[in-house]
């Protein structure tokens, strides 16, 4: 947590660093990594930013003067950025859009997501159950007790055990690791096996239960502080421009049901029946009095070639009011 001293001198020395980089002393210049990003997305801007600025320098300063005398160092940076974006017309890419975009991902850092902490709860308890039933039925089936999630006592129990290598006669060869040449346990081999054993059908579910308890419901739960979910906006890690969000990643939790089948209905208490559907989506909610809107580009991508092109075919194909499949009007249209 920054001090009132801290938070007077970063905004002299950002106030500083601008006036000394841009006639327009704009604010957004404060970040010098999406700067270095726009520029040169292909490299490292990192190494970009270190070379712009002598941050190898020992500071003979201490705490938050130490930090300061670092940020005055920007001025220098923050000039030859400001002519490298000028000269290859990227400036006003960078503080009209991109810099502008900054303030709100640092609101959405700060709000957060609404998250209905009891659904998670919910979903954890039907899924440890869940998993605790089928390691039952997987010690059953292999005649003894083992690890599931351990892939040495997996290798052990499909291949010196039952040898299941020995039996397949697919076509495919069975995958080895990359590391001292193991038998691999991976979801490939244990599909060419699972018509063999029923163990191998059984691993493949567990760690299909394993992952959606770890990552979508327990990695979720993990980084929820107040009923509110609160993850990393990443600006400038990805080459397409695209956000991406880290600690957690919320950009790919899945949209398809899961649907598992308990023994316990005390787990499903509030169900008529032991089938419960997880929807990993489901813990995510609006604040009251809002809700939530989902909004995209259709075919992005044929939008910017009609553009850039000025094909009069694909240009007429957008035009069209009510064309509700482009792909399928394109297709015609220069098929007529």
């Amino acid at each position: 947590m920054m001090d009132k001293s801290w938070r007077i001198s970063l905004s002299n020395i950002t106030n500083l660093t601008i006036k000394k980089c841009v006639p327009s002393g704009a604010f957004w210049m404060s970040r010098l990594p999406v700067g270095c990003w726009t520029l040169t997305i292909l490299h490292s801007s990192l190494k970009m930013l270190r070379s712009h600025s002598n941050f190898n320098h020992k500071s003979t300063q201490q705490g938050n003067d130490t930090v300061c005398e670092d940020l005055s160092m920007l001025s220098t940076a923050m000039q030859k950025l400001y002519t490298k974006l000028k000269a290859v017309q990227l400036w006003d890419l960078f503080i009209n859009l991109e810099m502008r975009l900054c303030p709100i991902l640092a609101v959405m850092e700060k709000e957060g997501v609404k998250i209905n902490v009891a659904k998670l709860a919910e979903c954890t308890n039907v899924l440890r159950k869940k998993l605790q039933d089928i390691e039952k039925r997987a010690h059953e089936t292999a005649g003894h007790p083992f690890v599931l999630s351990s892939l040495a006592q997996t290798r052990e129990v499909l291949f010196n055990e039952l040898k299941l290598d020995e039996k397949y006669q697919g076509s495919t060869k069975l995958a080895r690791t990359q590391v001292n040449n193991f038998k691999s346990t991976s979801e490939s081999v244990l599909q060419h096996l699972q018509d063999l054993h029923p163990l191998p059908r059984i691993i493949l579910e567990h760690r299909q239960i394993m992952k959606l308890k770890s990552t979508y419901v327990d990695g979720i739960l993990s980084f929820v502080e107040n009923g509110c979910l609160y993850t990393t906006w990443q600006h400038t890690a990805a080459a397409t421009g695209r956000l991406t969000s880290a600690n957690p990643n919320i950009q790919n939790i899945p949209k398809q049901p899961c649907t598992v089948t308990v023994a316990d209905k005390i787990v499903c208490k509030d169900k008529e029946d032991t089938v419960y559907t997880i929807l990993a989506r489901e813990p995510f909610i609006s604040e009251d009095g809002w809700s939530f809107v989902a909004a995209d580009f259709q075919s992005i991508e044929l939008r910017l070639l009609a553009h850039l092109s000025e094909d009069p075919t694909l240009l007429a194909v957008f035009q069209k009011p009510d064309c509700n499949d482009i792909f399928c009007r394109a297709g015609f249209t220069m098929a007529e």
